[in-house]
């Protein structure tokens, strides 16, 4: 908020860091003062691992425990016809523009920055050299230690305060801090040994798996291959319901009497009407359109030719993975 009470606060706070507070200005637009600024865009900037530069090239940076890395790209950048000097100038813009990331996120410790490859001595020295001069508006102590043998430039800024990373994220809960999370068939791996412990378990006739429909299709496979094996392994049967509503990478296992879960895993019953889209000809019955609600494979009847379309269509046989339907009305 926007008030004499944050102004007084910030000037009290410059003077105790020994700083002028004399430019402190009230703010009394009606936009908010970070979008008024432009500062909305540059936390975003501050807050992903690619910056782009003005010439086309970016920046990667990837923070670690140890240090910080910041690879350069020319990108989209492809200059005149000298490929040196395209290089040239994508390093120059990228040395200016590291030494404001660094100022704006806060970064402390050891970074290390792979620009271009530079073939020519006097290149490197002006890269250099513009990094210097652009690290000289820092007012936190930063050392430039220039090229390494590697070829790669090594610099140390003093850790001063809390990264801004730190200040406006927390870890991923998916990801866990890694920044990837587990594909569609990890996952479908995961419920199968998961599956196969609470399979275990004498009392339970059956297990019902709702997850994401992309992983339920992998944990059914082709013709519901992947599942009769797993029935096959566990001596239990196992009911899949999709459901896209859940994140691909979280899942449920209920278990307990088979023809309860049996109720709860389909998601059609005989006489049910509904509008489907008609994704593809069936793979075995030319005749016939394949649908899909929530993962679960819709037969319709007489449907092939409506591929891309909406149809109204009827269902008049539900088996466990899939159903036959027959057309009622096409909508187009």
């Amino acid at each position: 908020m926007d008030n004499r009470a944050l102004k007084r606060r910030v000037e009290e706070e410059l003077r105790e860091m020994g700083l002028d507070a004399g430019g402190v200005e009230l703010y009394r637009g009606k936009l908010d003062v970070f979008t008024y600024l432009g500062l909305d865009k540059d936390l975003d900037r501050a807050r992903t691992p690619r910056v782009w530069l003005d010439c086309g090239g970016y920046l990667v940076i990837n923070q670690t425990e140890a240090l910080l890395t910041i690879d350069v790209n020319t990108g989209k950048f492809v200059g005149g016809a000298d490929l040196q000097d395209t290089v040239l100038k994508t390093n120059l813009e990228a040395a200016e523009e590291i030494a404001h990331q660094l100022r704006l996120r806060n970064v402390g410790g050891i970074v290390i920055i792979d620009f271009v490859h530079m073939p020519r001595e006097a290149d490197r020295e002006a890269v250099l050299q513009r990094l210097a001069e652009s690290l000289g508006a820092d007012k936190t102590r930063t050392r430039l230690c220039g090229f390494t043998r590697l070829g790669l430039v090594e610099l140390t800024r003093k850790k001063a305060k809390r990264p801004l990373a730190e200040m406006l994220e927390v870890e991923c809960p998916h990801c866990r801090g890694t920044g990837r999370v587990d594909s569609d068939e990890t996952t479908a791996l995961r419920i199968a040994r998961q599956v196969q412990a609470r399979a275990a378990e004498a009392e339970v006739e059956a297990v019902l798996v709702r997850c994401h429909s992309a992983v339920a299709a992998h944990l059914i496979g082709p013709g519901a291959a992947h599942l009769e094996l797993l029935e096959k392994q566990t001596g239990k049967q196992v009911f899949v319901r999709g459901d896209d509503e859940l994140p691909k990478d979280e899942f449920e296992l209920i278990s307990g009497a088979a023809e309860a879960l049996r109720k709860q895993a389909l998601p059609v019953a005989v006489g049910d009407s509904l509008t489907v889209q008609i994704l593809e000809p069936h793979a075995k019955n030319p005749g016939s359109g394949l649908a899909r609600l929530h993962g679960y494979a819709l037969e319709c009847l007489d449907c092939a030719s409506l591929v891309g379309q909406l149809v109204q269509v009827e269902i008049v046989a539900v088996y466990r993975t899939s159903a036959v339907a027959r057309l009622v009305e096409n909508r187009n």
